[in-house]
């Protein structure tokens, strides 16, 4: 639940009028649910984590990464070339 909100948040922060969520895909049995992403940049239907374009997907993942970081600190993190498949126009977002 926590990482989910912290998801809404950081995807809204890298993709400003766009909406991300997350979804299990099986909430009545915890231990075999996994996880569903929700992404609508701004300007298009809401799309499954699929059907992005390859920089809409890095972005996504980065999203995703920093709301587990978020919601579970940890004292230090090493990424390294997040920014390696992402184009202009998304790499100014980052």
């Amino acid at each position: 639940n926590d990482v989910e909100r912290e998801f809404t948040q950081v995807f809204a922060t890298l993709f400003p009028g766009g909406e991300g969520r997350l979804l299990l895909t099986n909430p009545d049995d915890m231990l075999t649910t996994g996880i569903e992403v929700e992404a609508r940049p701004p300007g298009k239907k809401i799309k499954r984590l699929s059907l992005l374009s390859g920089g809409e997907k890095s972005l996504t993942a980065v999203a995703m990464l920093v709301a587990i970081f978020r919601a579970r600190p940890s004292p230090f993190y090493v990424m390294d070339e997040v920014e390696a498949a992402l184009d202009d126009v998304n790499l100014r977002r980052l």
